[in-house]
């Protein structure tokens, strides 16, 4: 019929109204107006972008920054300008400058805290204006009027209010003495002195709020004899300037707590401002660091978003948006902040069900993308199944450190008190000896940060995700060595280098080492590569990476299909299982998939029942293959006779010369 409708057109405006019909027909789309209406979408398999296994996350102590919440680090200065200086409490710091010093990607860090950790900060105000009361004597003392004086001060919220003072005056003192003499009394009263600056001339007595404050209605002076003669009953005082309180208008607060942003002035340390015209400069140590403009009530929000969102050692709260604060021109310290008493493994392994969460479990998100996850120098049992636990539910790799000076026997054990079924965490064995940035000697620290970054580094390297940073290309950068005897750059029980008998023990047991290769060349290098899985299809560490990798990527690529309707046809499968394909092809073709065809090395299939299909389920099974990799390379040497045929594995006998010449 339609066929039949074409074949009656003749016309160019036939052919332009018909063209109209079939894109209403063919998108069920209805406007009024003639035309052609072009509707773009997609159709087919989509390419999944595959997600990066690069990142270290890191959890510890400093002395500075946020607490509780990941944050992004780029570069090792970033990091000490958010975090502060090193701390002989901390590896935190050599942990991530470990990691930057050996590979080319971003870590994230959560810092703990414990309980009284506070934050530095200052507010800045509009001044208010200081109430000021007169009072005035009248009259002169008598000849014979010499005694006391009554001098009743009433103020509200000062403590004894009303306060009456008995000022002793002499005989023939005139007003201008005997206000002298109140003066004096006044000045000498504590409490009065604390709330007011006591002045005035002659006969006039002033009282000054020390610090500005609203007006108080009560203020009162009043002045009368008591037990002297001579003077005019002066009860009431005048309200000479009413009080304006000082307002809040802007907070300034450090990034985080800590007592390392308290400033001092000499020598500068810490945190410090200068706010004149809306502008504010941050100084960190008397040093202009940050600086930002159109800081002012007009613009609080843009203002407030932008320097939250963007310095690196304070944050803003504007506290009344009706007006500017006065200028400090001057350098002005953030003061009161206190770090609290010293974290311990509680807080490093922190808890899933705060707000927010912390320690750890600060990284049980699925928004942070995939990487490695540690506790430098936490070597608890808490702490290494606090770090299993989020691996293994949010698919990253867990580095757990040993404990320091373990022996071989004593590091079985204590990696007997990890489990990962599904490979997601390796047992780092061994410290290693590091130049201390600050003393220029030697120091311990945990190996995990290297290990990590070594990994990491390797998959920037043919091979992509199935490489496993392990081999003489990973040595240890910056790592002094004894090439003789190996004493020198990694701590075991005796301090002796390990042997291939003792690694083979533990390579067993999924502990891994490095190993000291100095005398032939090479230098300490990562020589292990296997978890702490007993499962022999994870026991190696680049499988649960890959694993991570295809169910992050395929988790994220397939939401576009949710809600997409099923067609009965197998578009939609085929479309899916299209969309599956091209990732798993991509890691086949870099080596991560194991076969010599791509079908060799993974299999999607879909199958729902029709049950299943009529929930709104769909179910795709993956089938892949990681590929193996070459941990042990068993040779063998055969010394064969002169007239071994290597082709027919026979031996000739005869004369070689008439052989070779017959040849």
């Amino acid at each position: 019929m339609l066929l039949t409708f074409l074949n009656s057109l003749h016309s160019d405006s036939y052919l332009v109204m018909l063209l109209s019909l079939v894109g209403l027909w063919l998108m069920g789309t209805v406007f009024s107006y003639p035309g052609v209406v072009v509707t773009e979408s997609q159709k087919g398999a989509i390419p999944i972008n595959q997600i990066g296994f690069q990142t270290g996350k890191f959890v510890g102590t400093a002395l500075r920054g946020p607490v509780n919440v990941p944050i992004l680090i780029t570069r090792y200065s970033q990091f000490v300008n958010i975090f502060g200086p090193r701390t002989t409490t901390s590896y935190l710091h050599d942990a991530v400058r470990m990691w930057f010093e050996n590979v080319d990607a971003p870590c994230m860090v959560v810092r703990a805290i414990n309980s009284g950790a506070v934050k530095a900060t200052k507010t800045l105000i509009k001044a208010g204006v200081a109430q000021v009361e007169t009072a005035t004597v009248v009259g002169t003392i008598g000849a014979s009027g010499a005694g006391n004086a009554t001098v009743i001060v009433t103020s509200a919220g000062m403590s004894g209010s009303p306060i009456t003072l008995n000022v002793a005056v002499a005989n023939n003192d005139t007003a201008s003495q005997v206000a002298t003499k109140i003066r004096t009394a006044l000045n000498a009263n504590a409490t009065i002195a604390a709330r007011f600056t006591i002045g005035g001339s002659g006969a006039d007595i002033t009282l000054t709020r020390v610090a500005a404050a609203a007006n108080d209605a009560t203020l009162n002076v009043s002045i009368d004899n008591g037990t002297c003669t001579g003077l005019t009953s002066a009860p009431t005082s005048a309200n000479t300037t009413a009080g304006v309180a000082d307002v809040d208008v802007l907070r300034i607060d450090s990034l985080g707590p800590g007592a390392d942003y308290n400033y001092a002035a000499s020598p500068p340390h810490g945190i410090s401002f200068v706010y004149v015209d809306g502008v504010l400069s941050i100084y960190d140590a008397g040093q202009l660091k940050e600086q930002y403009r159109n800081v002012t009530y007009n613009a609080y929000g843009a203002a407030t978003n932008f320097i939250n969102g963007h310095s690196e050692r304070a944050q803003i709260t504007w506290l009344d948006t009706t007006m500017n604060p006065d200028n400090y021109s001057s350098a002005t310290g953030l003061a009161s902040g206190a770090d609290g008493t010293a974290v311990t493994a509680t807080q490093i392994v922190g808890s899933e069900s705060a707000s927010p969460k912390t320690g750890i479990y600060a990284f049980a998100r699925n928004d942070l993308g995939l990487g490695f996850l540690m506790a430098p120098g936490y070597t608890t049992t808490a702490v290494g199944n606090a770090l299993i636990d989020v691996a293994e539910r949010f698919r990253h790799l867990a580095l757990v450190d040993s404990t320091f000076g373990n022996s071989t026997s004593q590091a079985i054990t204590e990696r007997n008190n990890y489990a990962s079924t599904h490979g997601r965490a390796v047992y780092c064995y061994g410290w290693v000896q590091v130049v201390d940035q600050d003393t220029g000697g030697l120091k311990w620290v945990p190996r995990s940060p290297i290990r990590a970054a070594h990994i990491a580094r390797s998959h920037s390297q043919p091979g992509g995700i199935a490489n496993v940073g392990a081999g003489v290309d990973y040595t240890l950068r910056n790592v002094p060595l004894d090439v003789q005897n190996g004493a020198v750059g990694l701590e075991t029980d005796v301090n002796t280098i390990l042997d291939d008998l003792t690694q083979g023990e533990l390579n067993i047991k999924g502990i891994d080492v490095a190993r000291n290769f100095a005398s032939q060349g090479y230098g300490l290098v990562h020589w292990a590569a296997r978890t702490i899985s007993p499962e022999v299809l994870f026991q190696f560490l680049h499988v649960p990476i890959i694993l991570s990798v295809i169910a992050e990527s395929v988790e994220i690529g397939l939401k576009p299909f949710v809600f997409r309707v099923v067609d009965g046809q197998g578009r939609l499968a085929s479309e899916i299982k299209g969309t599956i394909d091209g990732l798993l092809w991509n890691l086949w073709n870099d080596d991560s998939l194991f076969g010599r065809t791509s079908k060799d090395a993974f299999h999607v299939k879909l199958h729902s029942s029709f049950t299943e299909l009529e929930q709104g389920i769909i179910k795709v099974d993956i089938f892949v293959k990681p590929v193996p990799i070459a941990e042990r390379i068993d040779v063998t040497l055969f010394r064969v006779a002169l007239g071994y045929d290597f082709k027919t594995g026979e031996v000739k006998i005869g004369d070689a010369e008439l052989l070779a010449a017959a040849a």
